[in-house]
């Protein structure tokens, strides 16, 4: 096929074959358990093929849909919230604005593409910070595979397989994605469907104009990230609900109790995103902190208050709140001593702390959705979470499981800790502690509490592994 002739789009000519439609369907349950909610949001579809039958199904849910291809079914293009740009890629892409796009979907492109280099430099170009990108290509695995449907069983269009450039196992893509301006702690990048496909879910740093680069949340970033691809959205929203009952049991707090809630996320687009600020009454009160730009909860939550940080440290006096809150955290500030630290400093900021941390003891690892891996000891979890393309979750300063016994070594003396746990199936999934300052000398200061808390710990050995 000449280089630069393709000049008809996928499922023009003729229905899709049994092959095509199963392709479909699961790239489709790949890109919507990672999303979630396409509620309101600027979504391009590249590569959208003739009839979009990927994004399509989200017409109703979206504020506005994008689709590029070389043609595009009428149906579609006298849609009210479609926009249809039929051309070549990468250059129909120059007539979207930089900047504009909450999410991108790029399937099954890349490997028709001379130049994949260009259509993702655009891709991060059109995303607005925060702004996620969905990559899907056949592996080199896949080849063998689609190359037999099609030649030999005549079970897919020979022609598609005959425009294939290329083949992308996850080293081949991951250096594509960083080159087109993505940050490496923001790619999620890993096999699927049996390895015969390469999955990419990349984040653009919430903040480009000073070069910050948003740390992965517990879900990537509709929440957040291949991590809980097997968990939707509402099934994740009860069991946080659940959660957010005990807080209120626990703490039982007032009109007047001042909290912060420490690692917000800047993504509204999922019921269960910033879940503590949708459920809590009293959000005058409360005060949401995290080094990604999340200063656009104030509108939506009214009352809320929101204070961007740049590290553990936080920027407020000692004392300053009733209630530090903190979830899905703990496990993504680095390895044993930094997590003590970053206990330790909501305990100076708060006089009590509610901190929440999936428990490394369930058989699955919600960040990967691994089973029993990550009960390896530490160097060959990470071996083996590299080996199938989760390098940046392979590094202790990103991901880092805690038991209940190691959660419990991480509270000073001074501090009487309760610790609980969230249960599913019967097992328990999510370790939960409330910590309280116990005053040995009431008369102390402030001050001297927070001094003898920084000092708490100091000389700490590593916990063991229970």
């Amino acid at each position: 096929m000449n280089r630069d002739l393709r000049n008809r789009t996928y499922g023009q000519d003729q229905g899709l074959m049994a092959l095509d439609r199963l392709g479909v369907w699961l790239s489709e349950r790949r890109i919507r358990r990672t999303v979630g909610s396409f509620a309101g949001l600027q979504v391009v579809d590249i590569g959208c093929g003739y009839d979009a039958t990927v994004a399509r199904s989200q017409l109703p849910a979206v504020a506005s849909m994008t689709l590029v291809d070389v043609a595009i079914s009428p149906v579609l293009r006298n849609h009210p919230k479609v926009r249809a740009i039929e051309g070549r890629i990468p250059k129909a892409l120059e007539e979207i604005q930089d900047g504009s796009q909450d999410l991108v979907i790029c399937n099954s492109v890349l490997e028709h593409l001379w130049e994949p280099a260009e259509t993702l430099r655009a891709v991060w170009r059109i995303l607005a910070p925060g702004g996620v990108a969905l990559v899907n290509v056949p592996s080199w695995r896949g080849k063998r595979f689609l190359e037999f449907s099609a030649f030999r069983l005549g079970m897919s269009p020979a022609d598609e397989m005959q425009d294939h450039k290329a083949y992308y196992d996850p080293r081949d893509l991951w250096p594509l994605l960083v080159r087109a301006g993505f940050s490496p702690r923001d790619i999620r990048c890993g096999r699927h469907t049996f390895g015969l496909n390469t999955f990419a879910a990349c984040r653009k740093a919430a903040d480009e104009r000073d070069g910050h680069t948003a740390p992965p949340s517990e879900y990537f970033p509709f929440p957040r990230h291949p991590g809980l691809l097997a968990i939707t959205s509402e099934l994740s929203l009860r069991g946080r609900r659940k959660m957010f009952g005990q807080f209120m049991e626990a703490t039982e707090p007032s009109d007047r109790t001042r909290i912060l809630d420490v690692g917000v996320t800047p993504d509204v687009s999922l019921p269960d995103a910033n879940y503590f600020e949708r459920l809590y009454p009293y959000l005058h009160q409360v005060t949401a902190s995290s080094v990604e730009d999340a200063s656009n909860l104030e509108a939506v939550f009214p009352g809320l208050k929101f204070v961007r940080t740049s590290g553990v440290k936080l920027p407020f006096a000692d004392q300053e709140f009733d209630i530090a809150f903190s979830a899905a955290v703990l496990e993504h500030v680095g390895d044993d001593d930094q997590q003590r630290r970053f206990v330790v400093e909501l305990l100076r900021v708060a006089r009590s702390a509610y901190l929440l941390t999936p428990n490394r003891w369930f058989p699955i690892d919600f960040h990967t959705m691994l089973p029993l891996i990550h009960w390896l000891p530490r160097r060959y979890h990470q071996a083996i979470l590299r080996k199938v393309g989760h390098e940046f979750l392979s590094r202790t300063e990103n991901l880092n499981l805690v038991s209940r016994r190691q959660l419990r070594s991480l509270f000073p003396p001074g501090v009487d800790v309760s610790l609980s746990q969230h249960r599913i199936l019967g097992f328990p999934s999510n370790l939960v502690a409330y910590a309280r300052r116990v005053d040995s000398k009431p008369e102390s200061t402030d001050e001297e509490q927070g001094d003898a808390l920084r000092r708490g710990h100091s000389g700490s050995a590593r916990p063991d592994c229970g």
